[in-house]
């Protein structure tokens, strides 16, 4: 008697929405997976690869909504699993990639630009050196409106200083992730960094442990010109070094810029200075002037 071969089993699998258009910056979204299969009795869903991470196990068809974690280009494997096959290319029926599209921008451009990351180049310069000529080991350094944290990234990747911690604080709520996942290799190293989304008018310096820190050694703010009120420069604790930077530039954001370094000064005043300079900035046909005071408040 003769017997017929069965058929090898056979399927698909498909999402929708594919792609995925996001109206928010986070990256991840939401899929409905659809999949069907003949030949099978039992099927998996696997994440990036055959014997990837399991979403699901299943009947020969079905279909399931995912959370909201799915990233771009993350592809979903179906795989067959009857008779305990092993979870191997052999035995996939299909897989389906996902594309996530994002309307918003994630990150603002501008951060990179020459002139930010020329002014941020020179502050490590000067305050590496100041901070070994003046014996200052293993500061925590508070970054006030830190934006996405590239000033830390700076400070951090180069190692001229050992630095214990960083605390990065901005009010826009969009900046938090962006410089967490900027400054990942130290968030996940003790949180030597951390981001925070505060007011920093409001900053608590008695009780830095509200942001999982000690006692700032030092106080950097880069965007003086940002902001008109001086509650923030008032709350910081005398005798904490603080490096401050503003600008002449005119921009519909620069509220508060300076023409010189005695204004500079004269804004923020500090019981001592052991650094005051300007620098020109020009690129693009863009020329403006960047200010830098350091002291001790």
């Amino acid at each position: 008697m003769a017997y017929s071969k069965l058929p090898k089993p056979t399927g698909s699998i498909t999402a929708n929405p594919n792609p995925i258009i996001l109206n928010d910056r986070l990256g991840l979204g939401v899929t409905s997976l659809k999949w069907m299969s003949l030949g099978t009795e039992l099927v998996e869903v696997h994440i990036d690869k055959p014997d990837g991470p399991l979403f699901l196990r299943a009947g020969s068809s079905g279909e399931a909504t995912t959370g909201k974690w799915v990233r771009n280009k993350m592809t979903f494997y179906l795989q067959d699993v009857s008779e305990e096959k092993p979870l191997t290319s052999n035995n996939t029926l299909s897989s389906v990639k996902i594309e996530v599209v994002s309307k918003d921008p994630l990150v603002n451009l501008e951060a990179w630009s020459w002139g930010q990351i020329a002014s941020k180049l020179w502050l490590c310069n000067v305050l590496e050196s100041l901070a070994v000529s003046n014996n200052i080991p293993h500061p925590t350094i508070w970054i006030l409106a830190g934006w996405y944290g590239l000033l830390a990234f700076l400070l951090l990747s180069r190692e001229k200083i050992g630095i214990s911690m960083i605390r990065s604080f901005d009010l826009d709520p969009e900046t938090e992730e962006v410089a967490a996942a900027i400054n990942n290799r130290w968030s996940i190293e003790d949180q030597k960094f951390k981001a925070f989304i505060e007011d920093v008018n409001n900053l608590d310096y008695a009780s830095p442990y509200l942001y999982l820190s000690g006692k700032p050694d030092i106080i950097i703010n880069t965007s003086c010109e940002h902001i008109v009120e001086k509650k923030w420069f008032d709350r910081i604790p005398a005798g904490t070094l603080a490096v401050l930077q503003s600008t002449d530039m005119h921009d519909a954001d620069h509220i508060n810029r300076v023409q010189s370094i005695e204004e500079f000064k004269n804004k923020y005043a500090m019981n001592s200075y052991f650094f005051e300079n300007s620098q020109i900035m020009a690129y693009n046909n863009t020329s403006y002037t960047r200010f830098m005071i350091i002291g001790m408040k």
